[in-house]
C-alpha cells in the first residue's frame, strides 16, 4: 500500500519517515519546489520546561526522530519588555528552549535533517504537484486559514552572538508581540499579531528603524530576506476525516498562546504514522500527547486578546527585573488564573467554533 502525504513541511516529514522505517511505501506530495517551501528560512524555539519535559528526549525518545542535538541551540535566558521598556530576564540552569534554524535555504535546518532521514528510509517525494485532500491518506498541508499573522526580517550579523527577546505592545502587535532571535551570526526580528493588517511587513520596517531596543540590533547587521506568514490554532474534536489523519496547523495543531506549533507538527506526524502502523486511533493519540496543552494556551489565548499594555505593564512589573523559570511560570500561572477571561474559557471555545472569533 503506498501511503500518500500531502505536504512535506515539520508534520509530513515526520510522518514520512516513521512510515518509511516501519517498510511502507510513503510518497509526499509538496506544491511547492523544496521541503517545507513555506518556511523559506528563519529561526524558531523548542519550549524546554513544562508537562512535555525535556524536549530533545521528546523528539529522539518518544517519537523516534533521529535528529542530531548538534542543531539544537540551548537558551538558558531570556527577556521579556513591557511597552515602557520595563525589562525582565528569566533565566534557568537547565535550556529553557531550544532555538533551531528553519527552511529550506540550508543543509542544517530540522527542516532539511528531517527530509534527509525521510528520503534516505525510502520515501518518495514529488515536489511542484498539488493534490487535493481527498487524494491523500495523511493531509499536512499547513494552515487552513489565517487568525495569526506574522512578518519577519531576517538579518546576518558580523559579531555572533545567542539571544531571545519578547516585547509586548498593543500599539504595534495587538493581541501577540514582536520577538527577537539570535542564533550565533544570523537574526530574526519579527511581529505577530491576532489582528489582520495587510500593512504588517511596513509597520515592523518603521519599528525596527525607530525603536531603540531594535535599532540597536540592527545597526550593522546586513537584511537578507523579509518574509510573511499566517497560522491557524483550533482544539478539534476529531482530527480524522473520511478516513483521513491532519496533521501540524491542517489540524489546528498550534499553541494559541504564542503561536508555535514546532513540535505539534512532529508529534502529530509521528502519531497519524503510528495509527497506520499499528492501526491506533489517531484521535486518541493526539489528545493523549498534547490535547491538554492546546487547552492551556486556548485559556491563556482568551487573556491576551483582552490585554492592554497597561495589563502587560503590571504583569512584567510583577515578575521584577531578574526571576527564575520556576517562579515565573508559578507568578505567572497565578496571574492568569484570577483573569476573567480564563473562567470563562468554555463560553470563549463556543464562541470560536461557532463564529471563529474570540
Amino acid at each position: 500500500m503506498d501511503i500518500k502525504v500531502i505536504g512535506a513541511g515539520l508534520s509530513g516529514l515526520s510522518a514520512a519517515f516513521t512510515l518509511a522505517k516501519s517498510g511502507f511505501e510513503v510518497t509526499v506530495y509538496e506544491l511547492g519546489r523544496k521541503p517545507s517551501s513555506r518556511i523559506i528560512t528563519g529561526i524558531q524555539g523548542f519550549k524546554n520546561f513544562g508537562k512535555r519535559g525535556k524536549i530533545l528526549w521528546k523528539i529522539r525518545k518518544d517519537l523516534k526522530l533521529p535528529i542530531s542535538s548538534k542543531y539544537f541551540l540551548p537558551l538558558k535566558r531570556g527577556t521579556l519588555l513591557s511597552p515602557s521598556f520595563r525589562e525582565c530576564e528569566i533565566y534557568s540552569r537547565e535550556p529553557i528552549f531550544y532555538l533551531v534554524k528553519r527552511g529550506f535555504l540550508s543543509e542544517d535546518t530540522i527542516d532539511m535533517q528531517l527530509y534527509f532521514l525521510a528520503r534516505d528510509a525510502g520515501a518518495k517525494f514529488i515536489f511542484n504537484k498539488r493534490m487535493e485532500e481527498r487524494e491523500g491518506n495523511i493531509v499536512a498541508s499547513g494552515p487552513r486559514k489565517g487568525v495569526l499573522w506574522a512578518s519577519v526580517m531576517h538579518f546576518e550579523n558580523e559579531e555572533e552572538g545567542n539571544e531571545a527577546l519578547l516585547y509586548y505592545n498593543n500599539n504595534y502587535a495587538e493581541g501577540g508581540y514582536i520577538w527577537v532571535f539570535r542564533y550565533q551570526n544570523l537574526m530574526d526580528i519579527g511581529i505577530l499579531t491576532s489582528k489582520r493588517d495587510k500593512f504588517l511587513p511596513q509597520k515592523l520596517r518603521k519599528l525596527i528603524s525607530r525603536l531603540k531596543p531594535l535599532k540597536e540590533r540592527t545597526g550593522r547587521a546586513k537584511l537578507i530576506l523579509h518574509t510573511h506568514g499566517i497560522g491557524f490554532y483550533d482544539i478539534p474534536s476529531s482530527a480524522r476525516r473520511d478516513g483521513r489523519c491532519y496533521v501540524g496547523e491542517a489540524a489546528g495543531f498550534l499553541n494559541a498562546s504564542k503561536g508555535e506549533g514546532m513540535y505539534y507538527a512532529l508529534a502529530s506526524g509521528c502519531l497519524a504514522a503510528k495509527s497506520i502502523i499499528t492501526g491506533e486511533d489517531y484521535d486518541k493519540l493526539w489528545k493523549k500527547e498534547f490535547k491538554e496543552e492546546l487547552v492551556e494556551g486556548f485559556k491563556k489565548r482568551t487573556v491576551w486578546e483582552r490585554m492592554k499594555n497597561k495589563d502587560y505593564e503590571e504583569m512584567i512589573g510583577m515578575l521584577g527585573s531578574r526571576i527564575s523559570l520556576e517562579e515565573y511560570r508559578e507568578k505567572v500561572r497565578k496571574w492568569m488564573k484570577s483573569k476573567p477571561a480564563v473562567l470563562l474559557y468554555p463560553f470563549f471555545l463556543m464562541k470560536w467554533k461557532l463564529l471563529g472569533k474570540l
